[in-house]
Order: C-alpha cells, then sequence, then structure tokens
C-alpha cells in the first residue's frame, strides 16, 4: 500500500487518474487545500466543491492530515517525534467527511459547510510556521548558508560547480545547526534527527536558501512569493513522513525528491 500527500493542482488532472484507479493507493488532504483554493479566488466555494467532487470516487481512501503547525506543536508537548498515525485524528476525519457529504448532497448543506470554512478561514490563512515570519525565517538560513559557503563558495554555487552532493550536505549541515539553535533557544532537546517534523522543517527551509542564494539572494524576493514556498513546504513535509507529494510542479518534486534523500540517509 502506498499513501501519498496530494497537492491541490494535482487534484482535477488527468496525471492523479492512474493513482486513482489503483485500489492500493492512499491519499492525504492538508488544511493548505482550503488556503490554496481561496487564496486568489472569488469563486472559492466553487473551486473547493469542484475539487472535492474530484476526490469523491476516493473518498473511502482518503484522510485529512493535522497541519504541519500542529504537528510542531505536539513534537513538543511530547517530547517525541510524530508517527505516521500522530498526523490524524477522528476530529479532522470528520470534518473531511461533513464536506464530502455537503459536497454530494448540494444545497443548503453545501451552504452550511463553506460558511464553517470561511469562519476560520483567516486563521488558517494567517497560520505561520513558529517564531516569524517567512522572509524572516529564510532570511536567517541564507545568512548561514552565505557564511559557511564564503565568497569562492558562493560563486562555485552560482556557477553550478558545487555538485549535488555537496549541496546535500550543506543543506543538511545548516539545517542541523539551526535546528539546534532553535531548540536550545525554545529551552528543549533536539529530537530524533531527521525524524522530527522538526528537523524536516529546517532542512526544507535550508533547500529553499539554497535555491534563493543561487538566484542572487533575497533582496528583491517578494513576501508573496515566500508565502507560496511556505504553502508548498506544507505538502512536502507531511509526504515525507509518506510516500511522497503528487505534484505537477518541478520545484516541488525537486524539494520532495531531495528531502526524501535527506531522510533516508540520515545525519548529525
Amino acid at each position: 500500500m502506498k499513501e501519498w500527500v496530494v497537492d491541490r493542482n494535482m487534484i482535477r488532472r488527468s496525471d492523479f487518474s492512474p493513482y486513482k484507479s489503483n485500489p492500493d493507493a492512499r491519499f492525504i488532504l492538508t488544511d493548505t487545500l482550503f488556503v490554496e483554493a481561496v487564496k486568489n479566488s472569488d469563486g472559492w466555494r466553487e473551486t473547493l466543491r469542484r475539487d472535492l467532487e474530484a476526490l469523491m470516487p476516493v473518498r473511502a481512501r482518503t484522510r485529512m492530515a493535522v497541519s504541519v503547525s500542529e504537528a510542531l506543536r505536539i513534537e513538543i508537548d511530547t517530547g517525541r517525534a510524530i508517527t505516521r498515525e500522530g498526523w490524524f485524528s477522528s476530529d479532522l476525519q470528520m470534518v473531511l467527511d461533513h464536506l464530502f457529504d455537503a459536497t454530494s448532497n448540494g444545497g443548503e448543506q453545501y451552504v452550511r459547510e463553506m460558511a464553517k470554512i470561511e469562519e476560520s478561514l483567516e486563521d488558517l490563512k494567517a497560520e505561520q510556521p513558529p517564531t516569524t515570519g517567512p522572509k524572516s525565517q529564510t532570511e536567517k538560513i541564507v545568512g548561514k548558508l552565505r557564511r559557511c559557503l564564503g565568497e569562492d563558495g558562493l560563486s562555485d554555487l552560482r556557477a553550478g560547480r558545487l555538485s549535488g552532493d555537496a549541496k546535500l550536505w550543506l543543506i543538511d549541515h545548516i539545517a542541523y545547526e539551526a535546528y539546534n539553535a532553535d531548540c536550545e533557544a525554545r529551552g528543549h532537546a533536539p529530537l530524533l534527527w531527521p525524524g522530527s517534523i522538526s528537523a524536516r522543517f529546517f532542512i526544507l527551509k535550508s533547500w529553499r536558501g539554497i535555491r534563493w542564494l543561487q538566484n542572487s539572494g533575497l533582496d528583491n524576493a517578494k513576501e508573496q512569493s515566500l508565502h507560496n514556498d511556505h504553502y508548498d513546504d506544507e505538502y512536502i513535509l507531511v509526504g515525507s513522513f509518506f510516500d511522497g507529494t503528487l505534484t505537477n510542479e518541478q520545484r516541488v518534486k525537486e524539494a520532495d525528491t531531495d528531502l526524501m534523500r535527506i531522510v533516508s540517509v540520515g545525519s548529525g
């Protein structure tokens, strides 16, 4: 059995059909589905309805995961790395079932369920990773990467002379440092590296940092671009605890592949 996190951009694509037709495939949704459905659309109710309709044939094989922020809180509260089953709760599954029922029945039930989503929408859109906003977080990681590379290493990175393995080592090294510094600042012991969501959060931030450095840094970065990275990272982080992320975006595929490589090797 394979279990995949589904990026919203895949749900209504033909690329998704072979996965849906496989009876052994299971699918995971995150709250990012709702955020992305509404962030740039006045007709978000219809957008979300069509997404849910496309998922209806695999409803029995689809689960809803907690958010990455909630998973991070679970790890801090329990002092243990989150497990596969730790991503799920009966309450969240009940919410997803209500949404599927409302989509199937239509009418007033769908209107009521959409009103509930609208009430919580601002909280979902405003939810950020712990500590600070996306740009501030990325700036810290980029600064660490720049200092580790030095001018010669930075030139090699931008000229394409830094090997893929060297970049992965650097990502892992900087992420490990940043994670331990964050644990010290928060006053709790580091968890399993790289088995925890806390660790993988920093690995992915370091991966993003390398990409920004390759493209001349963050000076001209738009906040919206960093928020889009954050939305993509939600899928990738959850997917790293399962069999990956189903997406049609090349940059998400690359981040997913590299994170899984680092996690499979382990370090620190």
